[in-house]
């Protein structure tokens, strides 16, 4: 026997009671975490039902455990304001449930039901089981599925553009956030750009680009002189840049890639 949603209170309690049954031998617990109510004849399997991998995941523990019967019992005990999280687990996961089961070849499924199909009359017992005939009345019950959702939590309203201030938001100004925010602008977006540093990002102001102009740039002078070798002309200020004053080449060298690191500013 596999029982889903084995970690809540319902799965937990039934667990604890087939553990007792000595016409069980053997109990399959999928759920996100184990029951605590584990004992030696269960084995426990973690499984999101709110994850799209959780139909094929269900099946084929469900076939290697041989399971003939599922207990399906992951469903929220009250409502939840999260109606999307509520409609992955109990909607879609039901679906996967199902169809889990029978590519498994399960040959019963016992689904968690609701004490209100079965209406609101005296002569009922305590416990209510399967035999019991459905006597809600189908508008009586209506009513008290639409009180029940008119009186659970709203949903906060989604926001809209109109509700902000900007059009889009960028975290972090390194290459990639600048050329966003630029290309966004340019078509006629409202950005704002956070950042906590200078604008470029690493490769930009301290990394590839700086290393690489330092690098070419180094080699101005020994270029010049191999220039010169080959009486190549050069105007006067070139030749005592490049040729008689090297320290004061490469200080300038270092200040002109200072000013182009602080371009993106």
């Amino acid at each position: 026997m596999a029982l889903t949603g084995a970690a809540s209170f319902l799965g937990t309690n039934v667990i604890g009671l087939l553990e007792e049954d000595e016409r069980v031998q053997r109990i399959v617990a999928i759920d996100i975490k184990a029951p605590s109510t584990a004992g030696k004849k269960t084995r426990s399997y973690e499984v999101d039902f709110t994850q799209p991998t959780a139909e094929a995941r269900l099946a084929e523990v469900l076939a290697a455990e041989r399971a003939d019967i599922v207990v399906h019992l992951a469903f929220l005990a009250s409502p939840s304001p999260a109606s999307a999280w509520v409609h992955e687990l109990e909607s879609v996961g039901t679906m996967h449930v199902m169809v889990a089961a029978r590519h498994a070849q399960v040959r019963k499924v016992v689904m968690w039901s609701q004490t209100l199909l079965y209406g609101a009359h005296p002569s009922n017992p305590n416990f209510l089981s399967e035999k019991h005939p459905l006597r809600s009345d189908r508008h009586e019950s209506f009513a008290d599925v639409r009180r029940f959702t008119t009186s659970a939590p709203q949903q906060p309203r989604k926001p809209c553009m109109s509700d902000h201030d900007f059009d889009l938001f960028v975290i972090g100004a390194g290459s990639g956030g600048v050329r966003a925010s630029r290309v966004a602008a340019a078509h006629g977006a409202k950005v704002a750009v956070a950042e906590e540093y200078r604008l470029g990002g690493t490769c930009v102001i301290r990394g590839c680009v700086p290393k690489k102009l330092l690098v070419y740039g180094a080699h101005f002078a020994e270029d010049l002189k191999d220039a010169l070798a080959w009486c190549l002309k050069a105007d006067r200020e070139l030749k005592g840049m490049g040729a008689k004053d090297p320290a004061h080449a490469l200080e300038r060298l270092v200040h002109a890639v200072g000013r182009r690191a602080r371009r993106p500013e």
